[in-house]
C-alpha cells in the first residue's frame, strides 16, 4: 500500500470514530479503533512509513489531527509537535459542541502522557 492510501484509510477509521463516538455508536467507534491501531502497530513494525502519521497530524479534520499525534507519543516520534497539536485542540473554542468529545479526547491524553511519559495502545 502506498503511503496516499494510507492516508487515506486513516482518515477515513479516524472520522468513522469521531462520528460513531459521537452518535453513541460503540460498536463502530470500536471497529475504526481497531483498523487506527492495526496502521499504528504496521507503523511500529516498519511496514508502514511514518510519514503517515506526520502527515495525518497537520490534517484539517480535527479527530485525525488527535489520533494522529495520539500514535506519534505511543511511537516516541516528534513528540513536541504531537503535544503541541493536542494543546492547540485543548485550546479551541467549541460554542457548538462540534469538537467536544475530540478536545476531550486530546485533554485525557496529553494529562496521561505528562503523568506516564508513555502512551500504549
Amino acid at each position: 500500500m502506498n503511503t496516499e492510501s494510507v492516508v487515506r484509510e486513516y482518515t477515513d477509521a479516524a472520522v468513522r470514530y469521531s462520528k460513531a463516538n459521537a452518535q453513541g455508536d460503540f460498536n463502530d467507534a470500536g471497529k475504526a479503533t481497531i483498523e487506527l491501531n492495526k496502521i499504528f502497530f504496521s507503523i511500529r513494525l516498519g511496514k508502514i512509513d511514518i510519514s503517515v502519521l506526520l502527515d495525518c497530524v497537520d490534517s484539517d479534520i480535527v479527530g485525525v489531527r488527535v489520533w494522529a499525534a495520539s500514535h506519534l507519543l505511543g511511537l516516541g516520534v516528534e513528540p513536541e509537535k504531537a503535544e503541541k497539536t493536542l494543546e492547540a485542540i485543548v485550546s479551541m473554542k467549541d460554542d457548538d459542541d462540534e469538537y467536544s468529545l475530540d478536545i476531550f479526547t486530546a485533554r485525557t491524553t496529553l494529562q496521561m502522557w505528562k503523568r506516564q511519559g508513555y502512551l500504549s495502545f
